[in-house]
Order: C-alpha cells, then sequence, then structure tokens
C-alpha cells in the first residue's frame, strides 16, 4: 500500500487547511480529506469532480517549493548576504530567515541591525546567539503609558544586563538607541570604554543618570556624531 500525505489551504470547496491522505491498495485509490483544525479524526470522502484542484495545487506547491530550494542553492552565500544587506525592514528580514534552513543561517550573520520591542520578551544571550555581528541595537523598556506617569517606581526596564552581555559580545557596536528604559552612570561609562567605535546614541524618555555620565560618552567615545535625549513632558489638567 502506498500512502501520499500533504497539507494544502484550499479557499473552495474546502475552506480550511486540510490534510490530503491517499491511499492506493489493489489498484483502488481511496480519497480522504481530514481538517487540521477539527477536533475529531474523521475523514470526509472527496467527490471526484473536487479531485483535480485538490491534485493540481498539491502539484502547484510542491514545484514552488523545489523552486525556492534550487534557488538557496544556486547562489554562493556571499551573493546572497550582499542582496540581503539591502533590505533593511525587520519585518522583511524575519521572513527571510523563515525561507528555508540555507537563508536563515545567512540572515541571521549579516544582520547588523536588531528592534527588540520588550527588553523583558527575550533575554541578551538569545539575541547575541541568533545575531552573532549586530552593530545598532535598538531598546524599549517600560509600556508607553509610563510617558504619563502611570508606572510605579521601580517597575523595571533597567538597561544593564544588556550592556554588559553586548559589551562581552559586540565589541564593534556602533549605535545604541534606548527608549523608556533604566539607565545609570556606570552604564554609561561601560558603553563609553567598550564600544571602540561607537557613534550613535539615543536616549528616549530615560532615566537615572546624569551628567557625569553623559560626560564620560563625550570624552572616551572619539568617533561620536550622535547623542540625543529627548524627554516627553504631559502636563495633565
Amino acid at each position: 500500500m502506498y500512502v501520499f500525505t500533504s497539507t494544502i489551504t484550499t479557499q473552495t470547496p474546502y475552506p480550511l487547511s486540510l490534510s490530503l491522505s491517499l491511499s492506493l491498495s489493489s489498484s483502488t485509490l481511496q480519497w480522504r480529506l481530514r481538517s487540521n483544525s477539527s477536533k475529531s479524526s474523521s475523514y470526509i470522502f472527496v467527490p471526484p469532480h473536487s479531485r483535480f484542484f485538490i491534485l493540481s495545487t498539491i502539484v502547484m506547491q510542491q514545484q514552488q517549493q523545489k523552486k525556492v530550494a534550487a534557488l538557496s542553492y544556486s547562489f554562493p552565500e556571499e551573493v546572497l548576504e550582499h542582496v540581503f544587506s539591502f533590505i533593511e525592514s525587520t519585518k522583511d528580514r524575519g521572513s527571510i530567515s523563515l525561507v528555508c534552513k540555507s537563508w536563515y543561517e545567512i540572515e541571521r550573520w549579516c544582520r547588523r541591525r536588531v528592534f527588540v520591542g520588550n527588553c523583558y520578551a527575550i533575554s541578551p544571550a538569545m539575541v547575541i546567539k541568533r545575531f552573532p555581528k549586530v552593530r545598532s541595537i535598538t531598546l524599549k523598556g517600560k509600556p508607553h503609558f509610563a510617558d504619563f506617569n502611570l508606572v510605579p517606581e521601580g517597575w523595571g526596564g533597567y538597561v544593564c544586563p544588556w550592556i554588559k552581555a553586548m559589551a562581552v559580545a559586540f565589541p564593534c557596536l556602533e549605535e545604541i538607541k534606548l527608549k523608556r528604559m533604566v539607565i545609570s552612570d556606570d552604564c554609561l561609562d561601560l558603553i563609553a570604554k567598550s564600544f571602540k567605535n561607537f557613534k550613535v546614541l539615543v536616549l528616549t524618555s530615560c532615566e537615572g543618570f546624569t551628567t557625569d555620565g553623559l560626560a564620560s560618552i563625550a570624552a572616551n567615545c572619539r568617533f561620536l556624531f550622535n547623542f540625543s535625549l529627548y524627554f516627553i513632558f504631559f502636563t495633565l489638567i
């Protein structure tokens, strides 16, 4: 008996993600459909007039997968890495890494910019493991309603664990952009002394530092050309 199984997504005549099982036994072709979203394990009989549509969909999907796989191996890694460097959108870079394992590895090694929308959503170690050659990182800490003084004192958003980890893993880091995070003078001093080619530091609605930390950045970062501080104030009437 030969069994062929494939998962397809159809709009008509079955608007579900379906698992197609073809069993060939004793010269009898049996068509059965099982819905992946269904809790039951019952099968649906496929009428003859729908079989050609489903089978053609499977063939088209397999051909497309073969084309993508062939394309991923037809170019040297250096060429793909150069092409990926022109794609700056974080969302698009994430989509690229999902194409195949080869593209995933190439994309992770050539990723230079990383955006973390919640500093507690992922650990610094995971970011370092995934993207070992980062040059620019953007971190967000407290939620946006912290701008309205609606977050209690000591809520968190400390950037110190990130700075300590990046100081060891990313010695060539050039840009750090922080928003609504707590950064101390010691962290600013660590930034100034750990990243020799540091160029950009942007602090938006950050707290915890004084002029001593800012002076350390100005004195030690020789290549610094963008040092921005942004503070948002709201008055409730």
